[in-house]
């Protein structure tokens, strides 16, 4: 028995000593910006991916571990997020813009409790009840109705109050000059009402997100936005000039006939010119040079391609070094585009057209992402380049040492210096009262330099790597040999 309460008393002294679990923060949550983030199983780019999480998701903040966050999500999933990419404050804090429920079939907009269908319905609303935006995202906005808070499709809120906006009027267009359809609601889930062709006047009465409701012909229902212009298209009857396209910029292949089983007559690059002589459902039947053949009209469009569309970037060098400046060289030349400088590891550095690099970027990879902006659409990712350190520039050496000669010395004798200096390649310089006179490494006193001072000056040859000059010391020319005889 005492053995029992023994144990039961260490075990208890155990549970004493261990550590308590991280508590909760009281009322810490942090937003998700910058597109989408993921949630991982640790404090590590290199953990796994649990899940991802658009812009406008809350998290509950549960404890940090260096640049990372411990969090749990909206679905109840724990894991570690990335602090650059949240912005943390207290569950009050909110954008508080003021909205109003929408949606073009004229039903009620669920709100979820996160930022998915896949998340639980809190209550459906009606068009036109007013919300208050907290947080803001590119598909799901956090929102607060009433005392209810929680998240609703961006595509189903409007700043705007219902039945302020005014008709106006736009016309049919397309890219391929295929008919558009005319839906009984806001997707193309819905039923097609029917199919109006380029050109045709239509009266817009609303807009939101992709969808456009409309009335043409009669008939009212939703058509999509990007197939609709303000500005008449002109309409060119019997055959009309398109353009190659592709989505991954690949040629296309021009057929014998119209279907892949056909042999392939040439294959195409995008932006090639071709001229539509009869337009089907699938296939085109066009003529390019002087050879026909058929073409998948998904690859046909009347707007030549890149035009005001971001096709490309590269960087001014691809192994840059502490000091230097990297800047992008955008396709089209001359394009309107946003900036987004990154590492490796998707740390956004910069946003500006240009990133100066420091000793803190040796050893990152570094690349630019563009994004086309004021009439420019599309986006490009440069490669990576790699940040070295800045080379340390060589310095030149300052020559020292000695160089000795006599102090007097008579005519006709060779003078022969004594030179003891650091550098391995030296000239020579033997002036007389001032004046160069040699620059051989030894030098003969002649009679006319009686009664003057000799100095010899040494100096680095131009490749050395050093600078500077060692003269000797003065050498005075006492006579000639004649002279002291007679005496």
């Amino acid at each position: 028995m005492k053995r029992i309460l023994a144990m039961l008393l260490a075990f208890v002294l155990l549970l004493g000593v261990m550590p308590a679990p991280q508590a909760q923060a009281a009322n810490a949550t942090a937003t998700v910006k910058g597109g989408w983030l993921r949630l991982r199983d640790g404090a590590s780019f290199d953990a796994e991916t649990i899940a991802s999480y658009y812009t406008g998701t809350r998290v509950t903040v549960l404890g940090t571990s260096g640049a990372w966050y411990h969090v749990t999500a909206p679905d109840g999933l724990t894991g570690y997020m990335y602090g650059s990419y949240l912005t943390v404050g207290s569950s009050g804090s909110s954008e508080n813009i003021t909205a109003y429920v929408t949606s073009r079939n004229g039903k009620g907009v669920r709100l979820r409790s996160g930022p998915s269908t896949a998340y639980g319905v809190i209550g459906l609303y009606s068009v036109g009840t007013q919300l208050t935006i907290l947080s803001s995202g590119t598909y799901w906005h956090y929102v607060k109705i009433g005392n209810q808070r929680g998240y609703m499709m961006a595509e189903f809120v409007t700043q705007k109050t219902p039945g302020s906006a005014a008709d106006y009027t736009a016309y049919v267009t397309s890219k391929n000059g295929r008919g558009v359809n005319l839906r009984k609601g806001p997707s193309t889930g819905y039923s097609a009402i029917g199919s109006y062709a380029v050109g045709t006047e239509v009266t817009v009465h609303s807009v939101s997100g992709e969808w456009s409701y409309i009335t043409v012909g009669g008939q009212k229902g939703y058509m999509m936005s990007q197939y609709l212009t303000t500005a008449k298209p002109p309409i060119s009857g019997g055959t009309y000039t398109a353009y190659v396209t592709s989505q991954n910029g690949k040629g296309v292949y021009l057929r014998a006939g119209a279907g892949k089983g056909y042999a392939a007559l040439g294959l195409y690059s995008v932006g090639t010119q071709v001229t539509v002589l009869e337009h089907g459902k699938t296939w085109d039947y066009v003529l390019i040079g002087s050879r026909k053949g058929y073409m998948m009209n998904d690859f046909l469009v009347t707007e030549q391609p890149g035009g005001k569309t971001v096709t490309g970037v590269t960087l001014n060098t691809a192994s840059p070094v502490a000091g230097d400046t990297l800047w992008a060289n955008v396709t089209p030349a001359g394009a309107n585009v946003t900036y987004e400088w990154m590492d490796d590891h998707g740390l956004l550095l910069s946003t500006k057209s240009s990133y100066t690099l420091t000793d803190s970027d040796v050893g990152r990879k570094i690349r630019v992402r563009v994004t086309g902006s004021n009439g420019y659409t599309g986006s490009a990712v440069s490669s990576f380049a790699k940040v070295g350190a800045a080379p340390v520039e060589d310095k030149p050496k300052t020559i020292s040492g000695t160089v000795a000669i006599p102090a007097a010395i008579l005519p006709g004798v060779e003078l022969q210096p004594s030179v003891a200096v650091n550098c391995p390649s030296l000239q020579y310089q033997w002036c007389v009262n001032g004046v160069v006179v040699s620059t051989a490494p030894r030098l003969t006193v002649t009679d006319d330099m009686a009664g003057k001072s000799v100095v010899l000056k040494v100096v680095p040859e131009s490749d050395s790597g050093y600078i500077g000059a060692v003269e000797s010391n003065v050498c005075t020319v006492v006579g000639s040999p004649a002279t002291a005889t007679d005496l």
